[in-house]
C-alpha cells in the first residue's frame, strides 16, 4: 500500500498558493492529489503492519519548527513546486522517518528503479535499502503547486513566495485509497 507522511501547510500560505493557482489559469493542468503539503516521506509499506507503523510514528520526537519558502522550481519539467529552505530540522525528521519505516517497506510493491538512476551507486543503494532513490541526501523539501504545461516559464514569478515562513507543529500519516489519500493519523510535534 502506498503511504504518505507530510507536513500540513498553514492556512495563510495555503490561501496565497490557492490564489496563485487561480492566477495560473489554463497553464495549471493538474492539482496535487493529496492537496497542498510538504512531503516528508512517501513509501510502499506493508499494510499488514499498519498498526505497528502508527505506533512507531507516535514515538518520533521532534520540536515544532519554522520553514521558509524559497523560489519556484520545476521538477521533472512539469511539476511546479515551491522550494523550501535547506533546513536541518526537516532533514532530520525525514531521516528519522526513513529509518523508522525501513522494516515496513514492501519491496514487492515498489515501482522499479527509474532508468536514469541505474548505475548511480548511491541511488541504487538507497533504492535497495529503503525502496526509494529520492531520499536522505537526495531529499528536497518542497510544496507542489501542480502540474503545468511543458513550456511554462517560471522566471516571471520565481520569487513570489520567497522567504514566506510557515510554522510546523505536526505531521500527518495517510494512505492512498481508491484514487484519493485518506488521513490515518496526525502527530503533534
Amino acid at each position: 500500500m502506498k503511504y504518505l507522511i507530510y507536513l500540513p501547510i498553514e492556512e495563510n500560505l495555503t490561501e496565497k498558493i490557492g490564489d496563485y493557482q487561480k492566477k495560473l489559469g489554463t497553464s495549471l493542468l493538474k492539482l496535487p492529489s493529496a492537496g497542498l503539503h510538504c512531503t516528508v516521506r512517501v513509501a510502499s509499506l506493508k499494510e499488514l503492519y499498519e498498526k505497528e507503523i502508527i505506533e512507531t510514528l507516535a514515538k518520533i520526537s521532534q520540536e515544532p519548527f519554522t520553514l521558509r519558502c524559497e523560489g519556484l522550481a520545476l521538477f521533472d519539467e512539469e511539476s511546479l513546486v515551491i522550494k523550501l529552505e535547506n533546513n536541518p530540522i526537516i532533514k532530520q525528521l525525514h531521516r528519522t522517518l526513513t529509518h523508522s519505516l525501513r522494516p515496513f517497506v514492501d519491496f514487492e510493491k515498489i515501482n522499479p528503479l527509474p532508468e536514469q538512476y541505474k548505475g548511480d551507486q548511491a541511488r541504487e543503494t538507497l533504492f535497495k535499502t529503503f525502496g526509494s532513490p529520492y531520499i536522505l541526501q537526495f531529499y528536497s523539501p518542497h510544496i507542489t503547486i501542480g502540474n503545468v504545461k511543458k513550456d511554462f516559464d517560471i522566471s516571471i514569478d520565481e520569487k513570489i513566495f520567497y522567504h514566506i515562513p510557515f510554522f510546523v507543529d505536526s505531521f500527518i500519516f495517510s494512505k492512498k485509497g481508491e484514487g484519493s489519500w485518506k488521513k490515518i493519523e496526525e502527530y503533534d510535534l
